[in-house]
């Protein structure tokens, strides 16, 4: 998730600000700034941000103090940078700009890359001053699990097993256009039990992924051959969490995906903007109803 905020005054006297790569240890601080922000991730979803790509997550200090974090992650021919956060005391002075410069040199003095990211309206300007283009936008809705969500269950769900992870990997690079497995791997081994699949004739027709937020259940990434799997698979997750909070981003331009998740009773919270800077590898697909989130897109 990329936001840099804005509205605090600035302080009296510029702080000096010290930029480094992130550790373990700045798990918590992390974690500190996205409960300031009202974000939903968990310390697992910055850790597992962090070990995505250690080398490309770096913080802002002053005086040892974390203000600000950034993450990115090579993920075949493109970067994905989220969790672009500055503590609110420390706004307004540059610290969001630094950063992304700075995460932006570490990848290209190793080779031109393509680099992308989930941008809120707060962001996007900053994002635009770098020469990041839009593409197009995402919906995060929000909603609860309803019991009459059965009734628009129309294939087989199966719970995701070990045996479907290639499938898995295989039909969301057909959807995303890359190999995203260093993302997927660790969410399905870390999502045990809460994963789900259709099959016809024992091959893998969609996928859905879901893990705890700290307000309320993430749902995607969800992959789906067609319209019927795409529903059954978010209506078979709603109904078995009935009363229960749930997050879902769902490309706007997926208009089927965007009419099943509004008619399963979920509204429109919030949008963000996917903005890409240099020459985009790919484009979109029908294939994906909903994306792993604003860290990693």
């Amino acid at each position: 998730m990329t936001e840099h905020g804005s509205g605090s005054q600035q302080p009296d006297k510029p702080a000096r600000v010290t930029l480094r790569p992130m550790t373990d240890r700045d798990i918590p601080p992390g974690m500190d700034l996205s409960r300031i922000a009202g974000w939903n991730q968990l310390e697992a979803d910055w850790r597992r941000a962090w070990e995505l790509d250690s080398g490309g997550c770096f913080v802002a200090t002053i005086d040892g103090l974390v203000v600000g974090t950034v993450a990115s992650c090579s993920l075949a021919s493109e970067v994905w940078i989220g969790l672009l956060l500055v503590n609110p005391s420390h706004r307004r002075v540059g610290i969001a700009t630094k950063l992304l410069q700075h995460v932006i040199d570490h990848w290209q003095s190793r080779g031109d890359v393509y680099f992308r990211l989930d941008a809120t309206d707060l962001g996007r300007s900053l994002y635009e001053r770098f020469g990041f283009r839009a593409e197009y936008d995402v919906y995060r809705l929000s909603g609860v699990g309803d019991e009459d969500s059965h009734a628009r269950v129309s294939e087989p769900i199966h719970p995701l097993e070990p045996s479907h992870f290639q499938a898995v990997l295989d039909l969301d690079r057909a959807a995303n256009g890359i190999d995203r497995s260093k993302l997927l791997i660790p969410l399905m081994q870390q999502s045990a039990g809460m994963g789900t699949a259709v099959l016809k004739s024992g091959k893998l027709q969609g996928f859905l992924l879901k893990r705890a937020g700290r307000l309320a259940t993430f749902l995607g990434p969800l992959v789906a051959c067609d319209r019927a799997t795409g529903r059954s698979l978010l209506n078979d997750v709603l109904a078995c969490r009935i009363g229960e909070p749930v997050l879902i981003d769902v490309p706007a331009k997926n208009r089927r995906a965007v009419e099943a998740v509004s008619e399963a009773g979920l509204s429109v919270v919030r949008s963000f903007t996917r903005m890409g800077r240099g020459q985009c590898p790919r484009g979109g697909s029908p294939l994906i109803w909903a994306g792993s989130g604003p860290e990693k897109g």
